[in-house]
């Protein structure tokens, strides 16, 4: 859905894509197609937290509430992505932020 190495982030395709959702079901955005790891609350949003989470934690898929915040390689470091609204059926908004690696 997004290549996150660009500046701005901007739409792409395969492989090109480093975040994919499906959409909002049950108040949940679903990341689908890459390793993702849900960042525990309370754990500082960094990219050392990420970089372990990917390593020891990574889900294929994840169904995430608004406020939480998952991790998520790029093609040149690693990303947060936090949910910071949804629309049942709808429209979602996404804060990212990018570490270059």
């Amino acid at each position: 859905m997004f290549d996150l190495d660009s500046v701005p982030p901007e739409p792409a395709d395969s492989p090109d894509e480093d975040l994919y959702t499906l959409g909002v079901v049950n108040l949940r955005l679903r990341f689908i197609e890459h390793d993702y790891a849900l960042l525990p609350e309370g754990m500082p949003k960094t990219a050392l937290s990420c970089v372990n989470l990917l390593k020891t934690r990574p889900e294929s898929g994840l169904d995430v509430q608004k406020s939480r915040s998952v991790c998520l390689y790029t093609d040149h470091g690693v990303a947060l992505a936090t949910v910071t609204s949804l629309e049942e059926g709808g429209a979602a908004d996404i804060q990212v932020t990018v570490w270059d690696l």
